[in-house]
């Protein structure tokens, strides 16, 4: 039984999971800090439709004192696959 508002992940090898309205969202390391939001935004939205975007503007943890993350909500699955793998 699945509970409201759970987390499904797509596969093991993905790092990436549907949330329960049907986003599906990925997990994007090792970013350059100097890559701008927008050039993240046009790269993924390129590939597929997405919804919502989130890369933190600070982040004080040590294994990003250089680098960042982001994660990106694409409305597929098949976005997501058709960014992740093209």
């Amino acid at each position: 039984m699945e509970r409201k508002g759970e987390r499904k992940w797509a596969s093991k090898d993905d790092r990436s999971l549907e949330v329960d309205d049907g986003n599906w969202s990925t997990f994007i390391d090792n970013l350059s800090r100097r890559v701008p939001r927008t050039a993240l935004w046009e790269l993924f939205n390129h590939h597929g439709k997405v919804r919502k975007f989130f890369k933190p503007s600070v982040n004080r943890k040590p294994k990003y004192k250089d680098n960042t993350f982001a994660i990106v909500h694409f409305r597929s699955h098949e976005d997501m696959r058709k960014a992740i793998y093209d």
